[in-house]
């Protein structure tokens, strides 16, 4: 594989899959990498560093075992490492197998929101089509399509705690669902529903420090940097979520939100609904990002 042998940007990729008789688009490759990861074996690890001209380049690289990391100082920090990697084995082969035969799963129990998606579901019982496995911050989910509600989701594998194949096939368009499914996810900050379906051009504007620093990993496909009077601006498209919100709220005092209106107005919502919830004597889960908020 070229990704062992040196670093490859998407670009050098394209040309290569091209010399092999294989035409594929920069989109389509993206997505590709991400599914890529699930296939290495557990002694190997896919690198993304941003090379000359801060264009992204990938490389896959054999673990460095325990000893060596002793004798090199080299400690890792298991922040946000999840504590089922093992346990997931097995539902991750599964849902592969799935996706693979195109059949459909009834998911039986799904108890817990991680996404936002099962937040609004009138039914905790329903049957969906698996679509892709996606790795997204040290964790697995799944990208799949609501049958009865028409619609795409995403859920933490972990949480769904039973589930099984249906023997009937379905009688959708299986490549035409995955295709909408990677344009919506697309859309998506991270895989968090958004608050409806509309999508933006979400602006920012960060401290040099805080942007340059930014500026060195991919938030989202559609992420543009420029500088501008002294801070570095940055440009999304896509859509508004809980997620997005998240991420904004960790640069702290270090970032300015330009535009959309809509963001600013549910950012603002969220440090009342902080400042408050400091000030009570009771917590409980709240999502204001849902219908029913």
């Amino acid at each position: 594989m070229q990704l062992k042998i040196a670093s490859q940007t998407y670009n050098q990729l394209i040309v290569f899959l091209k010399k092999e008789n294989t035409t594929i688009g920069l989109r389509q490759l993206q997505r590709d990498i991400i599914d890529l990861e699930l296939f290495l074996t557990p002694a190997e690890y896919l690198l993304k560093n941003r090379g000359k001209n801060n264009v992204l380049e990938l490389s896959i690289h054999p673990k460095i075992n325990a000893p060596f990391i002793k004798d090199a100082h080299i400690v890792a920090s298991g922040f946000g490492t999840s504590i089922f990697s093992e346990a997931l084995k097995i539902p991750l082969n599964f849902l592969n197998q799935a996706i693979l035969k195109k059949s459909l799963l009834y998911i039986e129990q799904l108890p817990q929101d991680a996404t936002g998606f099962n937040s609004e579901l009138d039914e905790l019982q329903f049957t969906i089509l698996p679509l892709r496995v996606l790795t997204h911050r040290n964790d697995y989910y799944l990208g799949c399509y609501a049958i009865n509600k028409k619609e795409y989701m995403i859920i933490e594998i972990n949480h769904i705690k039973k589930y099984t194949i249906k023997p009937k096939k379905t009688k959708e368009n299986y490549l035409q669902l995955q295709q909408n499914f990677d344009l919506y996810f697309n859309s998506l900050f991270g895989v968090s529903k958004n608050i409806d379906a509309a999508v933006h051009e979400i602006k920012l504007e960060f401290s040099v420090a805080t942007g340059l620093y930014i500026q060195q990993f991919t938030w989202h496909p559609s992420q543009k940097f420029k500088k501008h009077q002294g801070t570095l601006q940055m440009t999304l498209t896509c859509g508004i979520n809980r997620e997005l919100l998240g991420w904004l709220l960790s640069w702290m005092y270090n970032v300015r939100i330009i535009g959309p209106p809509e963001l600013i107005d549910y950012y603002k919502k969220s440090l009342a609904k902080i400042t408050e919830i400091n000030s009570s004597k009771t917590l409980v889960y709240r999502n204001i990002f849902t219908k029913k908020a």
